[in-house]
């Protein structure tokens, strides 16, 4: 029988199918060499992540350990400075002051970074000490050496030793009753007296001076180490002093990481939200759980460059956010479509902070150009810049100008023995501004050390608060009475103000306004003929604008400061770059250059506790309207966001 053999494959069905299969092979050989690359990337990102891990913590340490040797030295130096004064008023050579200290100029946030202490004078200082140590030693010796027949002149050098025996012992008896005095007051020195500590009840300063964070007890501290969530640890400790913690816990909810370092933070009204700026890009996160929502970028600004966002801040109803930069232009962002619907222009320079009014009537920005500007936002609302276009940009609205035009008086010589900082300079730059609850007032910091407020419906300066050693960073209203008619803070009426600044210290101030009657913007009614606010007119347009724009000649005349300064938050080592007020007035915290963050009670002053969770200075801090929740912004490029436990 025959037999049925297969048919053979045809010749290039088969050439094709082996180089199909040739192909597979080559494919899959790249790909294992490509999956061996990867592991071997993977394995190297993370042994390079554990060796940049360890040099952080590294360096934290030995900046850590600089921290207390530098304390230890200015503690040193300031004794021996002490000393010495003792002995230059008992015998010694009349004292030379020191050179003027440096003042400083408009820096912004990263140009106060470097931070220029008032080593150099203590080196000039230096061969005094050894001139006035050295020559009575060399007088002594003298004598013996050229020791001669001359009986006038041994009897020249016995007189002059036994004066400078009679000097010496002076000067022992003036060092020892000096030592006996060290619990007394010292007339200090015109230089940083940077281990004076003022008398306060409980001292919170004297436990952040003492930190020692390894023997505390547990109950008084809480520890964070290191983890990927969080990616570097952070700590909390509470005052020793306090018997009853109020702030029961601090938790870290949230590590946001951004490109470049974070100037401003800002939560929303309802608290749903937290807006951040940095270089270039503003960013909007859900504040629960920490997702980005989106990242707002002007397509029209030139690339390349800094751009640095200094403010942010919702509207009411959260739909918009006005960012300002230091391209001196404000915009107003739609967020839910990412696009801006108007452009605020009219500041001269860099604009350093905005806030919106309570029914969103009306934007307040302040400015390095030493003005306050307040602008009508009656006109514009995504409504209606849909409604006209869908990508048109509304035109600069009204606005009212309020500008510093006094000057800020010297400081007094007390305040400049005192000093921590280097100066308050006398340009009055804005640094900061602040609408109260109720709208009827606005509050500025400025570089001259000075906090303003204005009344914004009449443009008048009606205070001028002095007491800050140095330039203003930062001011916060407190809420306004409680619905039974007592009283959230410190001043009557909801019209408390808070203020932080670069002499270490945030001041709580009672304006003594009485609270203008009626509901917010009392006064601002609609215009008959124009947009613009009654009473509001262009600066330069008419008699009023020379009041508008010159506030601070308006309604104020020296010695017209009734605002009291009611209390001093002492205990931050370094500048206060922000203060903020809990929705129930019962806190006020602030933000500093020494990387901390302080929990204050707003009836006693009393630190609370102290929250150190950056590796940089903290710019800026914001409290949620809606709760127990901060969020802190950083130069070491994180916005943070914690929630904080109350005991009532």
């Amino acid at each position: 029988m025959a037999q049925h053999r297969p048919a053979p494959v045809p010749t290039a069905l088969g050439n094709a199918l082996d180089a199909i299969k040739a192909e597979f092979d080559l494919l899959a050989s790249e790909v294992a060499i490509a999956r061996r690359e990867r592991d071997e990337c993977e394995a190297t990102l993370a042994s390079q992540v554990n060796e940049l891990n360890l040099i952080r913590q590294s360096l934290y340490e030995l900046e850590s350990l600089h921290g207390k040797l530098r304390h230890q030295y200015e503690e040193d130096l300031a004794r021996l400075r002490a000393e010495l004064h003792a002995v230059r008023q008992g015998a010694g050579p009349p004292h030379r002051p020191l050179p003027p200290q440096p003042s400083t100029s408009m820096l912004d946030i990263r140009d106060r970074e470097r931070d220029p202490r008032e080593r150099v004078p203590d080196r000039d200082r230096m061969p005094d000490r050894i001139s006035e140590r050295e020559p009575p030693r060399d007088r002594e010796r003298l004598p013996e050496r050229e020791r001669g027949p001359d009986r006038d002149r041994d009897r020249e050098r016995d007189s002059q030793r036994e004066r400078d025996r009679e000097r010496d012992r002076e000067r022992e008896r003036d060092t020892k009753r000096h030592k006996a005095d060290r619990s007394r007051p010292i007339a200090p020195q015109p230089v940083p007296p940077a281990p004076m500590k003022p008398a306060t009840p409980i001292s919170s300063v004297a436990f952040l001076d003492d930190l020692d964070l390894p023997n505390m007890p547990p109950h008084l501290k809480k520890e964070c180490p290191a983890s990927p969530r969080s990616g570097t640890e952070w700590f909390a400790v509470w005052n020793p002093a306090v018997k009853h913690k109020r702030i029961a816990d601090v938790n870290l909810m949230h590590t946001l990481l951004h490109e470049s370092v974070v100037c401003c933070v800002r939560f929303s009204k309802d608290g749903r939200f937290l807006a951040t700026g940095c270089n270039r890009t503003a960013q909007v996160y859900d504040a629960r759980s920490g997702a980005k929502i989106c990242s707002l970028i002007d397509p029209n600004v030139p690339k390349g460059g800094d751009l640095y966002i200094r403010s942010v801040c919702f509207s009411p109803d959260g739909s918009l956010l006005a960012t300002g930069a230091e391209d001196t232009q404000i915009r107003i962002w739609e967020i839910a479509k990412k696009r801006i619907i108007a452009i605020l222009s009219g500041h001269q320079q860099e604009i350093y902070a905005l806030d919106f009014s309570a029914d969103g009537r009306f934007v307040v920005s302040g400015s390095g150009d030493k003005t306050v500007r307040i602008w009508d936002m009656r006109g514009i609302s995504s409504a209606s810049s849909a409604s006209s276009s869908g990508t048109s940009i509304a035109p600069s609205p009204p606005c009212q100008v309020l500008t510093i035009t006094d000057i800020a008086p010297p400081p007094s010589p007390s305040m400049q023995m005192h000093r921590t900082s280097p100066a308050p300079t006398p340009d009055g730059g804005i640094t900061s501004v602040a609408i109260s609850p109720n709208g009827a007032r606005v509050a500025a910091g400025s570089l001259d050390a000075l906090v303003r407020v204005w009344d914004v419906r009449t443009g008048t300066l009606v205070r001028r608060l002095k007491g800050h050693g140095d330039s203003v960073y930062s001011v916060a209203f407190m809420p306004e009475v409680g619905p039974h008619g007592h009283v959230h803070g410190m001043a009557p009426r909801g019209m408390g103000l808070v203020s932080g600044g670069l002499d270490r210290t945030v001041r709580g101030w009672d304006l003594g306004l009485s609270e203008p009657g009626g509901g917010v913007l009392q006064g601002w009614k609609e215009p008959v003929a124009g947009p613009a606010l009654q009473g509001w007119k262009e600066a330069g347009s008419g008699p009023s604008s020379s009041g508008a724009s010159g506030g601070a000649g308006k309604g104020w005349k020296e010695g017209d400061e009734e605002g009291r300064c009611t209390m001093t938050f002492l205990g931050h080592k370094d500048y206060v770059l922000s203060v903020a007020v809990s929705h129930d007035g019962e806190w006020v915290v602030s933000g500093s250059k020494d990387r901390g963050v302080q929990f204050w009670d707003a009836k006693t002053g009393i630190a609370q506790c102290m929250l150190q969770g950056h590796k940089n200075s903290v710019i800026s801090i914001d409290l949620s309207p809606a709760g127990n929740v901060l969020a802190t912004g950083s130069g070491d490029w994180h916005a943070r966001i914690w929630s904080y436990d109350v005991v009532s």
